[in-house]
């Protein structure tokens, strides 16, 4: 999916969010529905569902859009983010993609390393030599596997 197509999921998911809760917002106040009613939890269920789907469209694997949506107030509040200390305010779309994307692209400088790491003899240099070993390939193969998986 090229950026293009990710800045208009995003859109359309602020967009669907926003809009419905601007339309429920006025029914919520003259009938005083309680937050745990049912048509407040059917409302928030779609909310979720939207953006689990957004956010496996546009490979968010951190849950920023949630975050995004939630504690950010979609923008309003300015809140910083960043991965490694490298942290700007977020206050817009252009800028939750670019974050998305730094996340994406953090975990395919990963990937090298943790070949390197799986490849190497640890026996020669470790206490319990072959036991120590085994686990930390073990280890090694396992964070790499996930790193892959939840690349999609």
């Amino acid at each position: 999916m090229t950026r293009d197509e990710k800045m208009q999921v995003l859109k359309d998911w602020q967009f669907s969010i926003q809009d419905s809760n601007e339309l429920i917002a006025p029914v919520r106040e003259v009938l005083i529905i309680p937050p745990e009613s049912p048509i407040n939890e059917a409302v928030d269920m779609l909310a979720i569902a939207l953006t689990r789907v957004a956010s496996k469209l546009v490979g968010d694997k951190e849950k920023w859009l949630y975050w995004y949506a939630m504690e950010n107030d979609f923008g309003r509040k300015g809140l910083s983010a960043g991965y490694s200390g490298n942290e700007k305010p977020i206050t817009g779309l252009d800028d939750l993609l670019d974050l998305i994307e730094r996340g994406v692209a953090q975990d395919d400088s990963l990937l090298p390393a943790l070949n390197e790491l799986v490849a190497l003899d640890f026996g020669a240099h470790l206490p319990n030599g072959i036991e120590d070993e085994m686990r930390l390939q073990s280890a090694a193969t396992t964070v790499r596997a996930y790193v892959v998986a939840s690349k999609g």
